[in-house]
């Protein structure tokens, strides 16, 4: 864009209809994506609905095929090199969810029990007919798994 005299709002709001139309169209070819464009472009100016009027006038410059030419190369290549960090970035999500996982149950070691989770432990208790364990000393983590052990107990009856 720098070849041609567009306003910075203008450029932006061109490179970001590139990126998105490169998206819809990355299993084309370069060349083949830019001839959609121009044709939608083109295609737009005849109903004089277009948003990007400005173009008009450049619409044949070999200046903005080249650079418009360029942008969906690098656009294509960013898209690339996103599918391929993929992998590695989901792997970076499981470790952090374990990790935020780990830290829930250090906080909760550290934490009195709530008033639902001693209800709920006590109506388990009854319904199933299990004598109560003292649990004054017990953490919200130590109720959580034996609330745990009552409801798979449940479910086995």
């Amino acid at each position: 864009m720098n070849t041609l005299n567009f306003t910075k709002t203008q450029q932006a709001s061109l490179k970001n209809h590139i990126k998105t139309f490169v998206k819809k169209n990355c299993d084309k070819p370069s060349k083949d994506i830019l001839n959609c464009f121009l044709e939608d472009l083109k295609y737009d100016f005849s109903l004089d609905n277009s948003r990007y009027f400005w173009l008009k006038d450049y619409i044949d410059d070999k200046n903005l095929v080249k650079e418009l030419l360029f942008l969906i190369d690098n656009n294509k290549k960013l898209l690339q090199y996103k599918e391929r960090q993929k992998p590695y970035i989901e792997k970076q999500k499981a470790k952090a969810k374990v990790y935020r996982q780990k830290l829930k149950k250090l906080k909760q070691a550290h934490e009195k029990p709530t008033k639902k989770q001693i209800y709920y432990y006590n109506s388990l208790c009854e319904k199933l007919g299990i004598e109560k364990t003292d649990i004054t000393d017990k953490s919200k983590a130590d109720l959580i798994e034996l609330i745990g052990q009552l409801v798979e107990k449940e479910h086995e009856l």
